[in-house]
């Protein structure tokens, strides 16, 4: 699984929602060194784990590293200029 513990946070926050009604939440895990958020819209948890993964498999040259060009940063360019496949709704 990818980040189980946020994941299973945001998932009890969405059933907490329910209880009481609320579609539209913003749920937080607060660790030693990380903050991660996690959204539930209309009462559906979001999820794009597209940049959690992609960023392990780029490797990024001496060049890129002397100006502070990180995985990151390149996976955010790649998703930025490509257009998202339609879905039917």
């Amino acid at each position: 699984t990818i980040e189980s513990g946020p994941a299973s946070g945001v998932a009890g926050t969405r059933f907490l929602g329910e209880m009481i009604g609320e579609r539209n939440i913003l749920a937080t895990d607060m660790g030693g060194t990380t903050f991660k958020v996690g959204v539930v819209r209309e009462g559906r948890v979001e999820r794009d784990y597209t940049p959690v993964v992609l960023r392990h498999r780029v490797l990024v040259n001496f060049h890129a590293q002397a100006n502070r060009v990180t995985p990151d940063v390149l996976v955010e360019d790649v998703l930025q200029s490509v257009e998202p496949p339609h879905t039917a709704s």
